[in-house]
Formats: C-alpha cells, sequence, structure tokens
C-alpha cells in the first residue's frame, strides 16, 4: 500500500511540476476519446486545476519560503465557495451546489494559472539577478 501511495504521489508532483504540459496531454487524451472541442477544454481545465494548486503551492515555498500556501488556497476556494453559495441562496432560494462548485473551481483555475506566470516570472528574475 505505501508503494502505491509513493507511486501516486510521484506521478502527482511530475504532472504538477510542469501545468501547462499536463493542461496540453490532458486536451489530447480528452478531445481523442470525447471528440468535442468544448467539453474536452472543460474536462481538461477541472484537472489541471487540481495539479495548479500543488504547482503555485510550491512555487510559493521555492520563492517567498510560505509553507502553508496549499492550506491557504483551501481556505480560499473554501471561503469563496461559502460567498458565491451564499449569494445564490439569496438570489435562488434553492442554489445548485454543484454549480457553486464548478464556478469556483474555474475561477480558481484562471487565478491559480495566472499566479503560476507570476511566481514563475519572478523565480525566474530572482535566479538571473541574484
Amino acid at each position: 500500500m505505501n508503494l502505491f501511495i509513493e507511486l501516486l504521489r510521484n506521478i502527482y508532483v511530475f504532472l504538477a511540476t510542469f501545468p501547462y504540459l499536463t493542461f496540453i496531454v490532458i486536451w489530447v487524451l480528452a478531445y481523442s476519446w470525447l471528440k468535442d472541442k468544448k467539453l474536452a477544454v472543460r474536462l481538461t481545465t477541472d484537472l489541471t486545476t487540481f495539479f495548479l494548486i500543488g504547482s503555485v503551492a510550491g512555487l510559493a515555498k521555492s520563492v517567498f519560503g510560505i509553507n502553508f500556501m496549499l492550506w491557504f488556497i483551501i481556505l480560499l476556494l473554501l471561503i469563496a465557495f461559502g460567498l458565491i453559495g451564499g449569494h445564490r441562496y439569496q438570489t435562488e432560494k434553492k442554489p445548485n451546489l454543484f454549480r457553486v462548485g464548478k464556478t469556483v473551481w474555474r475561477a480558481a483555475f484562471l487565478i491559480l494559472a495566472s499566479l503560476y506566470i507570476l511566481l514563475l516570472m519572478v523565480k525566474l528574475i530572482g535566479s538571473i539577478l541574484g
């Protein structure tokens, strides 16, 4: 069992190290399987967000020495879910929590992808200058 968990961990670390490459690979696989570009992009976005969380947390730890970034990202996702869910409750009285989750998860993809690029640039400039 330990070997299986270690294998899953290593696969995650490898895929999270290169999230944009992971995005492309997952998209190619999803498109070849589903034959629908729109659905393939949605599925790829949802899966890549999972890897971007680890990437951004790892880069933040590398650049700034922040060890709790993973938990901070998860906390922000939960807060966003609560805020959007509360807003939808006020407007709809019976919100679809699955849609709220998809909204938060896809917004997280956009934010984390931007943060990844920003942190990668900071890391590269820091290594060039220092």
